[in-house]
């Protein structure tokens, strides 16, 4: 997946958020510590899929900004836990950062981390049909089509952007977040 790609697609959503009157992240933000949490996801998403092809000991190169994979031949099981890295990276971060906002309400840095997750999830919507994208990738090893996959990747974000607009989210939304990632993350490792 090229970075580059997925910010030009999901700058509108970020603007979107980040700008909505009712958002909590809306007032009196630090904008540097909200920019550097939504690059801190990003740079998640990407490492995550860097480390998990270098433990499978694929050559990971960089073409740009883009990771490559030169002379890429992963079995199914590598190709969906390759591909499915970034989103299980930011999963996690995101979790930290819902953690950090319950102690800490209005962190502008942590706020940038959930937005980044969510902006980047959603981006996956425009870039489903790219034969580079991981939506793409997942589909091909799996029984799922395309729409199935972003479907799937869609509900923690679309749940989280719930919860960082609500003052005090239910506890059972957070719970209802977490256990779809729990459950993504194992079912991926069980594949």
């Amino acid at each position: 997946m090229r970075p580059v790609r997925v910010l030009r697609w999901a700058s509108p959503l970020i603007l979107t958020i980040i700008f909505l009157s009712e958002s909590q992240a809306a007032e009196g933000r630090d904008w540097q510590a909200f920019l550097g949490g939504a690059l801190t996801t990003l740079a998640v998403h990407e490492s995550s899929h860097y480390l998990i092809a270098k433990q499978y000991g694929f050559d990971v190169g960089f073409s740009g900004l883009s990771i490559v994979y030169p002379d890429w031949d992963p079995s199914p099981q590598q190709k969906m836990r390759v591909s499915t890295a970034g989103f299980q990276g930011q999963w996690i971060a995101s979790e930290i950062a819902f953690a950090e906002l319950e102690k800490k309400t209005g962190d502008a840095f942590y706020q940038g981390v959930v937005v980044g997750h969510i902006a980047i999830s959603f981006a996956y919507a425009v870039l489903k049909e790219d034969d580079t994208s991981d939506i793409y990738a997942i589909s091909s090893v799996s029984d799922l089509s395309r729409n199935q996959v972003l479907a799937f990747l869609l509900v923690p974000a679309g749940i989280d952007a719930a919860r960082l607009r609500m003052e005090a989210p239910p506890k059972w939304l957070r719970n209802v977040s977490i256990a779809s990632k729990g459950l993504s993350i194992a079912a991926i490792w069980k594949f």
